[in-house]
């Protein structure tokens, strides 16, 4: 999967976005905002590894962040203006990486690999750890 995601990162050069941005960008902007501890989960990322993806993203005014008026401890983000220009430009990447990606391979064969995939990490997820 790295050979993957290196893959769509190449595709990206010249953006002035990183894959990492672009995955960033496309929770919040399906979600309007979201709390930072929700993109975390959304990304499959340790919360302390997303602490630093909104400063970069904000100094970039690509997005902006605000506490949550419920909950004092929570941080909510959402895209700027210029966050939501941006995405918007980008996502035909994510569209155009996924056809040429899947090209050549039946729904079928995809949902084997879903499948497969689902119960291999099901596999990881549940095994006891070696003690």
């Amino acid at each position: 999967m790295k050979v993957i995601s290196e893959a769509f990162g190449r595709r990206l050069k010249g953006t002035d976005v990183t894959r990492i941005q672009w995955i960033a960008m496309y929770y919040i902007n399906k979600y309007k905002e979201m709390k930072q501890v929700q993109l975390a989960t959304m990304m499959n990322l340790k919360p302390s590894t997303v602490t630093r993806l909104p400063d970069r993203m904000e100094n970039n005014g690509l997005s902006e962040r605000y506490i949550n008026p419920e909950s004092k401890r929570e941080i909510i983000i959402k895209l700027t203006e210029k966050g939501n220009k941006t995405i918007e430009k980008l996502l035909p990447y994510g569209d155009k990486f996924n056809d040429d990606l899947v090209r050549d391979i039946s729904p079928e064969e995809l949902e084997i690999f879903q499948k497969v995939m689902d119960k291999m990490l099901d596999n990881i997820i549940g095994a006891t750890p070696i003690k």
